[in-house]
């Protein structure tokens, strides 16, 4: 059950989410800028903690998922981090650049059931014209319903329902209800609580034999753990 296809590109209760209430909530299309090569792959989102807002997507997307060379760790970006640019999937906001960015030296692609480390934080001085997500407080428990924002199959981005199979420290997995969705470019998309709360970073997700489509996530105590204390990385003038 823990074969994952990494994602560069319901005995289900019905919530029904209050529109009005989200619809500045968005994610992005990242693209991270190196000083030798440029990765356009999968998503990002805004996270809002003690008034400080961050872009929030996976590490692995920097990296042979997101077609460069190789897989970079957090190490690495201390001397190749240039840029992030997000382009927004709604046409009413604008997009957006950050060159800053969190240290974290052991961030890397996914390696084992660790999903920890995959992670890619950066701090955003710039004035956003979005409404930034916030961290749950609690982790989400089995059977819980939870929802994955993100844009599938080319389509306007939504809420995909699912329901929580696993919670641990180092790994939240969840059964969707949409047995054929399609994950690609899904990696590093918000998963929410019925709050709208982000719960997990979506990594990786396919179809599980006997089980049906399931999708993993970096849980949300390695998230809080960075944005709570964030130790910058580098810095770069406009």
């Amino acid at each position: 059950m823990k074969t994952l296809l990494l994602i560069a590109f319901c005995f289900f209760s019905t919530i029904t989410f209050a529109q009005s209430n989200t619809n500045k909530k968005i994610i992005y299309r990242p693209i991270f800028e190196l000083k030798t090569e440029v990765a356009r792959a999968g998503t990002a989102f805004l996270l809002v903690e003690n008034n400080n807002i961050f872009i929030v997507s996976a590490q692995h997307l920097v990296g042979t998922a997101g077609g460069l060379s190789k897989d970079y760790t957090g190490k690495e970006m201390a001397a190749q981090f240039e840029a992030i640019k997000l382009e927004p999937l709604d046409s009413r906001f604008g997009s957006l650049t950050a060159k800053d960015l969190l240290s974290i030296p052991n961030a890397k692609a996914i390696e084992g059931d660790n999903f920890t480390d995959d992670i890619f934080i950066a701090p955003v001085s710039a004035q956003v014209d979005s409404e930034p997500f916030k961290l749950s407080g609690y982790r989400p428990s089995i059977d819980d319903k939870v929802f994955l924002f993100a844009q599938v199959n080319n389509q306007t981005a939504s809420y995909h329902p699912a329901v929580v199979i696993s919670s641990e420290e180092y790994e939240l997995a969840y059964l969707f209800e949409n047995k054929t969705i399609n994950l690609r470019a899904t990696s590093g998309a918000p998963v929410l609580n019925s709050n709208y709360e982000v719960v997990g970073i979506n990594l990786a997700g396919g179809e599980v034999p006997e089980v049906g489509v399931v999708g993993w996530a970096n849980p949300l105590n390695s998230i809080k753990k960075h944005i709570s204390n964030p130790k910058p990385l580098a810095s770069h003038e406009e």
